[in-house]
C-alpha cells in the first residue's frame, strides 16, 4: 500500500498541470479562419470574446455600413492614417482607452480573412 501512496502526489500534480495546459493544436495564421485569427491576435482582450466591446474598445458588430473587406484589411495593417483622416474613427479613439494596434504579424491574406470574418453578420 505504501508504494501506491508514494505515487499519489505525482499523479495529482500531473493531472493538475495537464488541466492547465492549452488545448488543441497550434493555429497556423496562413491557414486559419477569421475567428481563429481574432483569437490568435488577442482581439478579444479589448473587443470582447463575442465582439461585444468593452471599456477598452468598441463593439465590432456594426462594421458593414462603414467598411468593405479590403479597406478594413488595410486599416488592420496600419490604423493610424485612418484614425487621422476619418472623424468618426478619431472620435471613437478618444472614447476608448486602448489604442488600435497594427497587425504586422499577419500578411495581407490573413488580414483580409480577418476583415471578412469581422464583416459577417
Amino acid at each position: 500500500m505504501r508504494p501506491l501512496l508514494a505515487w499519489l502526489p505525482a499523479a495529482l500534480a500531473a493531472g493538475v498541470l495537464s488541466a492547465c495546459a492549452p488545448g488543441g493544436a497550434p493555429v497556423d495564421p496562413e491557414t486559419a479562419g477569421g475567428a481563429d485569427l481574432y483569437a490568435l491576435a488577442r482581439c478579444d482582450s479589448c473587443h470582447g470574446r463575442a465582439r461585444e466591446g468593452t471599456f477598452l474598445a468598441p463593439a465590432l458588430g456594426q462594421l458593414r455600413p462603414h467598411w468593405d473587406a479590403q479597406t478594413l484589411a488595410e486599416y488592420l495593417r496600419d490604423p493610424a492614417p485612418f484614425l487621422a483622416a476619418d472623424a468618426r474613427l478619431g472620435a471613437m479613439s478618444q472614447r476608448y482607452t486602448a489604442n488600435m494596434r497594427a497587425f504586422a504579424e499577419f500578411g495581407p491574406a490573413e488580414r483580409l480573412r480577418l476583415a471578412e470574418w469581422l464583416l459577417e453578420p
